[in-house]
């Protein structure tokens, strides 16, 4: 099954040090995350690199950005996506 989880960005916090731990949980229960950024870069950026998920990075523009959609919607339909969870 895949997963894609969106967040805003690879910074340290509750979501980074959750999503490493659900990485590395994912690839002993047949589970293929994607974890799509919405900004590039992140305090925990390097140890997203080293795990075993994919990793997309989409240059989002502040405050509003309506063609982030588009892109995502790309991504979802080419990884073939099954779940999408998102974070803010």
């Amino acid at each position: 099954m895949k997963v894609a989880y969106v967040l805003d960005n690879f910074d340290r916090g509750g979501i980074g040090v959750l999503l490493l731990d659900t990485c590395e949980l994912a690839q002993n229960n047949d589970l293929d995350l994607i974890l799509i950024s919405l900004e590039k870069g992140g305090s925990l950026e390097k140890e997203f690199e080293n795990s075993k998920c994919k990793l997309i990075k989409i240059n989002r523009r502040i405050p509003l950005d309506l063609k982030i959609i588009r892109s995502i919607r790309k991504i979802i339909k080419e990884e073939n996506i099954d779940i999408i969870h998102a974070h803010q």
